[in-house]
């Protein structure tokens, strides 16, 4: 695996770990647009630590991942 998938990787095992699978779940059914689950994991402590510290595209990357795997079988 190269190192550029294994930091993707890694930094996506930290989300998930830092958000929590139930909470997260429960976020994903709640909001109705993207726009509204990118605002309310900024509230999650630490969320915002984590964006600078992966950087900005990375995280888009994950939460956008994120959001469309959930949705991908309504559309």
């Amino acid at each position: 695996m190269g190192k550029v998938k294994a930091a993707l990787m890694d930094a996506q095992e930290t989300f998930y770990t830092l958000i929590g699978y139930e909470e997260l779940d429960f976020l994903l059914k709640e909001c109705e647009s993207f726009g509204e689950f990118n605002l309310k994991l900024a509230d999650i402590p630490g969320m915002i630590e984590f964006m600078r510290d992966v950087g900005h595209s990375t995280y888009q990357y994950i939460v956008i991942d994120t959001w469309c795997e959930r949705w991908r079988d309504y559309v």
